[in-house]
C-alpha cells in the first residue's frame, strides 16, 4: 500500500522507525525558520498536465511514492534509483530498436556544445551590509525588496532594521520597547510582500506590528500586542489578494504550541486596529513552522490553508469558507483532524510553494523533513468543504555527499527553497542545488564558515524573485542565471523513460532550432517504435530525418496512411520554389489516396453487412479527403494534369475523375465523360450550373466554355431537348445564330407527332419575343419551322409583326415549298410585289386580293390590279353557277374602288347584255368626266397667273441698284471702296474683289482653294490682254487694220470661254454676303485657331 494511497487520515501515528539525524542540526536556540507564504499559478514539474495534442498514451507510474501514512503506520522507503529500475522496459526497448540504445544517447549528447551557453548557472553573490555596534546576523525576513535584519552584537545588545535594497540599500532600525538580546530576543519576524507591514515575535510572547510606511512613527513597533501576549510566533501567511497599505487583510500566524491565530491590522493615520481571534488548535502542543493561504476565485468565498508541524513533521490542508474560522471549524474535532506525518523528529521545518508572480496562484509545494524533502502538486478546482488540493505526493531524498568532492551531507539540510525547476538545500557548508525533474545535483558551492560564520539559513523575496543565503557575519544573494537552460534536455530524458507526455513539456522548453528538431525526432522514432505510426508520420514530418529514409521505413511497414499523411505534410512545408518535388509529392499522395479507395471498395461484399457500412462510411470520409487534397494542390498538380487522370482512370473512379476535372475546370472533359455513359442530363446538368456559377460572380464567362455550349449542343439536344433548351434560355452569353447547327438538327430528327413540343420553335421564340433578337438566320429558321406546321396561324403572325428580321425571298421560297398561300400573299405584299400577291390571293381569298390592290401607292397600278380582281370576279360569275349575275359583279367592284370607271370594265362583260343595269353607271361616269375637265381648267389658269407674277419680279431685279458713296470704305480692309473692283450686297455690306475673294477661299478645302486659284488668275490674265492695244505705223496701216479684223474674228471663242469662267467666279465670290448669309453660320462650328495656325506656333517653340 502506497504512502498516498490514503489521504484523509485521522488516526495518531504510532512511534515512527528511527531515523538517522546525525550531523550538523539546527541548533535549538536558533530561531525557527518560517514557512514562505507565497506561491505560485504554474508547477515546475507540470506533473498533472498533458499538453501533447497527439493524444499518446503515456504509461502509468511505475514506482510509488515514499513516506509516511499516519493512518496505517506503515512506512515506505525507496530510492530514486530503486524507482527508477521498477520502470518498465518494454517501451524503451521497442523504442531503441530503431536506432539502438546508444545511438539516442549520442544523439542526445551531439549539442553539449551548444547548450553549455544556455546552461543554467548558480552564483551566491556576497552583499556588503553592516550597522555599527552589531557584528551578528541573527535571523532575517525579506519581502517587496526590503530585508528584515536582527542583528546583535558582543554585549548580547539586539537591533531589528529595515534594509531597503531597491532604494539605494538605506537601513533604518525599528524600535522594539521590551527587546532584550539576553533576557527576551527576537524570535521570528515576517514582512509581507509590499515591503508594508512587519510582524516581530520574541520569545517572552510579545509580538509587535510595524508599518513601514508610516514616517511619523519613526519606525517604532506598535505593541506588545495584548490580544496576542504569551503566544510565540513561528510563521506567518500573508494574504496576497487583499493586502494593501493601510490593512494587512485577513492573515494567519502559526504559534510554537500549535495554534492557529487570524489577524486583520487595518492602520491609518497613525492608529491600527487589530482583530484577532483564534481559529484552530492541533491536537498537539507542536510548533506550527510553515503556513500558506489562498483565497479561491468560486461564487462562494473559500479558503485554502496548508500548515506544516514540527516534532514531528506532518503536513495539514484545509479547504472551507466562506470564513477561516468557519473552514478551521469544520476540523476542530480530533477526528476530524486529517494529516500527513512524515518520518522523523526533527525540531524545524520549512513550507514553500513558488509562484512567479505574487497574485498567482502556486501549483506545487515542498515540505523540508527529516526523511526528505515532501513535495506534491496544488490541482485548484470546484472544491467542497473538507476536499484536498494537494495531489500526487512524493519524497525528494537528500544527497548523501558532494559530487565533487565526496565529502559526506550529514542530517537534513538546514534550510530548503523551491524554484521553478530546481529545489535549493543549505547545509552548514555546502549549497546544494537539486533538479525538479531528475532529482539530481545540478549544482553545489561550498560556503566560507569561517569568514561567513555559522550559517544559518534561506530566506526569498516573491516580488522580487530572488533567493537570500544568511550567516552570521555575511548575507549572500544566489543568482539564478538560465534555470530552465537544461531543462528541455531533463524533460526528454523522463520521456525515453517511458513518460511520452513529456515530449511536449521538452519541446516547449527548448531555445534553439536544433533542440527543437532533436526533441521532435525523437519523439517521432518512439511512436514509430509503439506501431503509432500516424503519429510518428506526423512528427517525422518536422524533422530534418532524411526524406528517402522515412518514406522507406513507412513503407516497410506497408503504413500507406501513415506514408500518406507524412507526405502531405512534407508537401505544405516544401516551399514554393520547389515546384517539381511538390508535383510529385502531389502525385504520389493522390496514388496512396486511389490504392486505399480501391481496397476499401473491393472490402465491400455483394451481400450488404454492418462491416460494410462501417466501410461505407469510411469510404466517403476519405473521399472527402480526397477531394479537399485535390482542390488545395490544384495549381501543384497542373503540370501532372493529364497523368492524375490516367491514374483515376486506372483505378476505375469513374466520380472521382469528375471531381478533379471539375476543380481544374475542364469542363469538356466532364460533359464528355457524361455524353459516353449516356447521362446526357448529367452534362446539361453541368453546363447550367457552372453558368450560374458565373452569372452569380458577375464575371464573364470565358469564351473556352461558351465553346463547350456550341460543340456539344447538337447531341445534348437530341437526348434532352427540354433541359438543353431551359439551360440555353438561362445562358443569355449564347450567341443564338451559332447553335443553328444544332437546331437544324434536332428539327431533323425529332418525330413530329405534337407540333405544340418543338423545343427549336421554343428556343427561337425566346429569342425573338423576349432577346429582341434582329438576326435574319434567326428569323427565318423560325419561319422555315413554322411553315413546316399545318397550322399557319404562327407563320402568319410572325410576318405580320414589325419585329419579323426574316429575309423575304427566303421566307416566299420556303412558304411556296410547303405551300403556305396565305404567307406568300402576305410575303408578296410586304416585297411590293402587288401584282404577284393579288394574283396568288385570287386563288384563296377574293378579300385578300382586293385588300392588296389597295395597297398600290399608283393609281395606274391600282387601276390594273382592280381590273385583274374585276376580270377574275366576271369570268367566275359567268363559269359558276352563282345567285349575282355578271353585270351585278362589276357593279359591285365600282363600288369597292375608286380606280375603275365604268369604261374599264365593260370589256370584261358579254357581248349580249342589258344596257339598262349600267345606266347610272354610265351617267355617273360622265358627270365625273366633266368635273374632271373643270377642274384642269381651273388650275391652268391659276398656272398662268403665277407665271406672269414671276416675270414681272424678275424684270424689276434685273432694274435694281445701289448707290455707293466716294466715302464707302471695303468692310474687310477698311481702305475705300472705289480704289478698285468690289462687290456690293443688298444688305448694304462692300467688299473689295480681292478682299472677299481672300475671305472666301479661306472656308475652302485645299483642293477647291487651289482650283479656285486656278481660275482667277486665268481670268485675270486673259482679261489684261484683251484689253492690250495693238501699235501700228502708218506704212502698215491698212495691213494693220486687215490684221486686226482677222484677230476679232479669232477672238471671238476665246472671249465666250473668259466670260464662262468669269461667270463662274462670279456666282461664287457673290453668292452671299459672308458676314450675313449662310457662310456666317457655318463658321461657328470651325476652331478658332486653324490647324495651319498651330502648325505655325509649333514652329516657334523652344
Amino acid at each position: 500500500m502506497s504512502l498516498f494511497d490514503d489521504w484523509n487520515s485521522n488516526t495518531p501515528a504510532a512511534a515512527t522507525p528511527p531515523v538517522d539525524t546525525t550531523g550538523a542540526k539546527r541548533p535549538t536556540s536558533s530561531p525557527s525558520r518560517a514557512g514562505n507564504p507565497f506561491g505560485s499559478d504554474e508547477s515546475a514539474t507540470k506533473h498533472a498536465s498533458n499538453p501533447f495534442a497527439a493524444g499518446a498514451k503515456p504509461p502509468q507510474n511505475p514506482f510509488a511514492a515514499p513516506g509516511y501514512d499516519s493512518r496505517s503506520n506503515d512506512t515506505l522507503d525507496s530510492t530514486p534509483k530503486g524507482r527508477l529500475a521498477a520502470l518498465s522496459s518494454t517501451s524503451l526497448a521497442s523504442f531503441s530498436s530503431i536506432l539502438g540504445e546508444d545511438a539516442l544517447d549520442n544523439d542526445l549528447d551531439e549539442d553539449f556544445d551548444e547548450d553549455r551557453e544556455t546552461k543554467p548557472k548558480f552564483v551566491l553573490e556576497p552583499l556588503h551590509w553592516h550597522v555599527e555596534n552589531a557584528d551578528t546576523i541573527k535571523t532575517m525576513a525579506v519581502g517587496g525588496g526590503t530585508a528584515i535584519v536582527v542583528v546583535s552584537n558582543d554585549s548580547g545588545v539586539e537591533q531589528v532594521w529595515a534594509w531597503e535594497q531597491v532604494r539605494g540599500g538605506s537601513n533604518t532600525q525599528i524600535t522594539v520597547p521590551t527587546l532584550d538580546g539576553k533576557k527576551n530576543p527576537v524570535h521570528h519576524v515576517s514582512i509581507c510582500h509590499l515591503a508594508c507591514h512587519v510582524l516581530i515575535s520574541l520569545e517572552s510572547g510579545d509580538n509587535y506590528y510595524v508599518n513601514l510606511k508610516d514616517k511619523s512613527s519613526q519606525y517604532k513597533a506598535r505593541g506588545p500586542i495584548q490580544r496576542l501576549k504569551d503566544v510565540v510566533i513561528e510563521s506567518v501567511a500573508w494574504n496576497r489578494q487583499e493586502t494593501s497599505i493601510e490593512s494587512t487583510g485577513d492573515i494567519l500566524v502559526g504559534t510554537s504550541k500549535g495554534g492557529i491565530w487570524e489577524i486583520s491590522i487595518e492602520f491609518s493615520k497613525g492608529r491600527d486596529k487589530k482583530q484577532i481571534k483564534k481559529v484552530y488548535q492541533l491536537g498537539m502542543s507542536i510548533p506550527v513552522c510553515g503556513l500558506y493561504m489562498v483565497k479561491l476565485d468560486m461564487p462562494a468565498n473559500k479558503w485554502f490553508v496548508m500548515a506544516a508541524t514540527a516534532r514531528p513533521t506532518r503536513f495539514y490542508e484545509f479547504v472551507g469558507g466562506p470564513t477561516m474560522e468557519a473552514m478551521f471549524k469544520t476540523s476542530m474535532s480530533p477526528e476530524n483532524q486529517s494529516f500527513r506525518e512524515l518520518p522523523g523528529e526533527m525540531g524545524y521545518s520549512e513550507l514553500h510553494c513558488f509562484t512567479s508572480r505574487v497574485d498567482a496562484r502556486p501549483n506545487s509545494f515542498a515540505l523540508l523533513s527529516e526523511a526528505g524533502l515532501y513535495i506534491g502538486n496544488l490541482s485548484f478546482g470546484s472544491q467542497a468543504s473538507g476536499d484536498k488540493i494537494a495531489s500526487r505526493h512524493d519524497m525528494v531524498y537528500f544527497p548523501t555527499k558532494t559530487k565533487s568532492s565526496g565529502e559526506a551531507l550529514v542530517g537534513p539540510p538546514l534550510s530548503a527553497m523551491e524554484t521553478e525547476f530546481h529545489y535549493i538545500l543549505l547545509y552548514t557548508s555546502w549549497l546544494v542545488v537539486l533538479s525538479k525533474l531528475s532529482e539530481s545535483v545540478v549544482h553545489e558551492q561550498r560556503i566560507d564558515t569561517a569568514k561567513n560564520g555559522l550559517t544559518l539559513g534561506l530566506t526569498s523575496d516573491i516580488s522580487c524573485t530572488t533567493i537570500w543565503v544568511y550567516s552570521k557575519h555575511k548575507i549572500q544573494r544566489l543568482d539564478l542565471r538560465n534555470e530552465d537552460g537544461n531543462v528541455w534536455r531533463l524533460y526528454l530524458e523522463q520521456a525515453r523513460a517511458g513518460d511520452p507526455s513529456k515530449f511536449e513539456v521538452a519541446y516547449n522548453r527548448c531555445k534553439t532550432d536544433s533542440q527543437r528538431d532533436k526533441v521532435i525526432t525523437l519523439r517521432a522514432d518512439y511512436h514509430f517504435s509503439q506501431s503509432e505510426f500516424e503519429l510518428a508520420a506526423r512528427y517525422y514530418a518536422e524533422t530534418k530525418r532524411s526524406f528517402e529514409e522515412v518514406a522507406l521505413m513507412l513503407i516497410d511497414k506497408s503504413k500507406r496512411d501513415a506514408l500518406k499523411s507524412y507526405l502531405t505534410l512534407k508537401l505544405q512545408a516544401l516551399p514554393e520554389r520547389n515546384k517539381t518535388q511538390r508535383t510529385i509529392i502531389s502525385v504520389w499522395v493522390v496514388e496512396l489516396y486511389l490504392e486505399k479507395l480501391t481496397t476499401l471498395a473491393d472490402s465491400v461484399g455483394a451481400v450488404p453487412t454492418e462491416s460494410d457500412n462501417d466501410a461505407g462510411n469510411l469510404t466517403e470520409l476519405v473521399e472527402s479527403k480526397f477531394h479537399q487534397f485535390l482542390t488545395d494542390q490544384r495549381l501543384i498538380l497542373g503540370p501532372a494534369k493529364d497523368t492524375i487522370y490516367k491514374l483515376i482512370t486506372n483505378h476505375g473512379r469513374d466520380n472521382d475523375y469528375l471531381v478533379y476535372a471539375m476543380i481544374n475546370g475542364d469542363y469538356e472533359r466532364v460533359v464528355v465523360r457524361y455524353i459516353q455513359r449516356g447521362r446526357h442530363d448529367k452534362a446539361v446538368e453541368t453546363l447550367a450550373q457552372q453558368s450560374q456559377r458565373w452569372r452569380l460572380s458577375e464575371r464573364d464567362t470565358p469564351d473556352s466554355f461558351v465553346e463547350l455550349y456550341y460543340k456539344y449542343s447538337p447531341e445534348l439536344l437530341e437526348h434532352c431537348p427540354s433541359m438543353t433548351v431551359d439551360t440555353w434560355i438561362e445562358a443569355s452569353f449564347l450567341d443564338p445564330c451559332k447553335l443553328i447547327p444544332s437546331l437544324i438538327r434536332y428539327s431533323q430528327q425529332r418525330k413530329k407527332e405534337n407540333e405544340n413540343d418543338d423545343e427549336a420553335v421554343r428556343y427561337l421564340e425566346h429569342c425573338v419575343d423576349v432577346q429582341g433578337n434582329q438576326d435574319e438566320a434567326i428569323h427565318n429558321l423560325l419561319i422555315a419551322l413554322y411553315a413546316g406546321r399545318k397550322d399557319d396561324s404562327s407563320l402568319r403572325e410572325l410576318l405580320a409583326s414589325p419585329k419579323g428580321c426574316f429575309d423575304l425571298k427566303y421566307a416566299l421560297r420556303v412558304c411556296t415549298e410547303y405551300q403556305k398561300k396565305h404567307a406568300c400573299v402576305e410575303i408578296y405584299s410586304a416585297m411590293g410585289l402587288y401584282s404577284e400577291a393579288v394574283e396568288l390571293a385570287l386563288q384563296v381569298d377574293q378579300d385578300l386580293a382586293k385588300m392588296n390592290a389597295d395597297m398600290a401607292k399608283d393609281s395606274s397600278t391600282r387601276r390594273k390590279l382592280w381590273l385583274m380582281i374585276a376580270k377574275h370576279e366576271i369570268e367566275s360569275a359567268l363559269n359558276e353557277d352563282c345567285e349575282e349575275t355578271p353585270v351585278q359583279r362589276a357593279l359591285g367592284i365600282l363600288r369597292e374602288s375608286d380606280a375603275l370607271m365604268i369604261e374599264d370594265v365593260l370589256q370584261f362583260l358579254p357581248d349580249v347584255v342589258a344596257i339598262g343595269e349600267l345606266k347610272d353607271e354610265v351617267c355617273h361616269s360622265l358627270e365625273q368626266y366633266t368635273s374632271n375637265i373643270e377642274q384642269l381648267k381651273a388650275e391652268m389658269t391659276e398656272f398662268t397667273e403665277t407665271a406672269d407674277s414671276i416675270r414681272k419680279e424678275i424684270d424689276a431685279q434685273n432694274d435694281s441698284f445701289f448707290i455707293v458713296g466716294s466715302g464707302q470704305i471695303c468692310d474687310l480692309c477698311s481702305t475705300p471702296v472705289l480704289e478698285q473692283e468690289f462687290y456690293v450686297f443688298p444688305c448694304t455690306h462692300c467688299f473689295h474683289s480681292d478682299c472677299l475673294f481672300r475671305e472666301l477661299s479661306r472656308h475652302l478645302p485645299p483642293d477647291q482653294q487651289e482650283k479656285m486659284e486656278h481660275l482667277r488668275e486665268v481670268t485675270q490674265d486673259s482679261q489684261i490682254n484683251l484689253r492690250r492695244p495693238r501699235s501700228m505705223t502708218n506704212d502698215n496701216a491698212d495691213e494693220g487694220f486687215d490684221s486686226e479684223l482677222d484677230d476679232q474674228e479669232e477672238a471671238q471663242p476665246v472671249e465666250t470661254s473668259i466670260t464662262s469662267k468669269v461667270k463662274v467666279l462670279d456666282d461664287f465670290m457673290a453668292a452671299s454676303c459672308p458676314f450675313c448669309g449662310d457662310l456666317m453660320i457655318q463658321s461657328i462650328s470651325e476652331p478658332f485657331v486653324t490647324k495651319q495656325e498651330q502648325d505655325d506656333a509649333k514652329g516657334w517653340e523652344i
